[in-house]
């Protein structure tokens, strides 16, 4: 699991295209199973060892939705957050 976080990172100026079909496909998006969002000033995701991931908000309104929204999972596997407090070891 950790080798699919390595370093991810999203921000505003990133692009990222990803294609399934070949050019000239007609194709017919399907977004019933789909989540957009954003973050105001980005986020950082860093594999940091012993089955532990750093999640690095850099605003205060992106870290408070996360925390009182509703779980996050990834493979099926529950995300559980802990808030560091200053000077705390990550892990």
């Amino acid at each position: 699991m950790e080798e699919n976080f390595g370093n991810l990172n999203i921000d505003d100026d990133e692009e990222v295209l990803v294609r399934f079909a070949e050019e000239d496909e007609d194709v017919i998006e399907d977004y019933s199973w789909c989540l957009v969002g954003g973050t105001l000033a980005g986020i950082s995701i860093t594999d940091i060892g012993e089955k532990r991931i750093l999640f690095r908000f850099y605003n205060q309104i992106d870290f408070k939705t996360v925390v009182e929204g509703m779980a996050w999972f990834f493979n099926r596997h529950l995300i559980i957050f802990h808030k560091m407090e200053r000077g705390e070891d990550p892990l």
